[in-house]
């Protein structure tokens, strides 16, 4: 994948849908990326900005996870069908709000393949994407997906930042195989997800949360992006 200029976000040209009166039909922003990469936060300062309803995926109230991060082979399938089940059914409550309200949400739930297609066997894994297929063929799809690429070495620094007990042995291998498996998806993102803008930003060069400057590029570069279903004006 080519490196994304860190004021220079790499956008699919796809054109947005709109409605017959030329406003788009809807606003849905997911923001992804690997562990640590600041998917919450950023999806957080998207909220804020623009008054966007906001869609956190289940962690704090996960209980399998910190299982997980214990012993990845004895409880991936479980995590695995936790996170497509409730993803499933967040997104399925978001339909009925999308008509009328934009969302941002902290996910996309593409990450369930990235995630699987590394935490379970082969056989797991084709049953599991048999499933995935089915179920989410009909689910609610973002319009603008904005990706977070970063080192190994900021994706370690951000999770012990944040101090989550269950991840701060993390294994940097399985980190670092994460980190990779999401630049390879969205190497090909564009074909992948055609209803889609994609946004690529570099988390070791954009500091969103600290730099005024970086915030402000960041949301300039989204504005150009939103469609604007309600009409709302950016809050700055």
């Amino acid at each position: 994948m080519s490196q994304a200029h860190p004021l220079s976000p790499d956008t699919a040209p796809t054109p947005h849908s709109r409605n017959s009166e030329g406003t788009s039909a809807q606003t849905f922003v997911a923001v992804e990326g690997p562990i640590g990469v600041g998917k919450t936060t950023l999806a957080t300062l998207i909220h804020e900005e623009f008054g966007y309803h906001l869609l956190l995926e289940t962690v704090a109230d996960n209980p399998i996870l910190p299982l997980f991060y214990r012993d990845r082979e004895r409880w991936a399938l479980h995590i695995e069908t936790f996170f497509l089940v409730d993803r499933i059914e967040q997104l399925e409550r978001t339909r009925e709000l999308l008509p009328h309200t934009p969302v941002v949400s902290d996910y996309h739930i593409l990450k369930n393949l990235i995630f699987s297609r590394e935490n379970l066997p082969p056989r797991k894994f084709a049953k599991y994407e048999t499933l995935y297929r089915i179920y989410t063929e009909d689910l609610p799809r973002p319009n603008v997906i904005v990706y977070l690429r970063a080192s190994l070495a900021t994706l370690q620094y951000r999770i012990a930042l944040r101090g989550r007990e269950y991840e701060k042995d993390m294994d940097p291998a399985y980190l670092e195989r994460i980190r990779l498996a999401y630049e390879a998806y969205f190497a090909d993102a564009p074909r992948r997800h055609p209803e889609a803008k994609i946004l690529t930003f570099d988390g070791d060069s954009l500091d969103f949360v600290h730099d005024p400057e970086a915030y402000r590029f960041v949301m300039a570069e989204l504005e150009k992006h939103l469609p604007r279903a309600l009409g709302r004006e950016v809050r700055r």
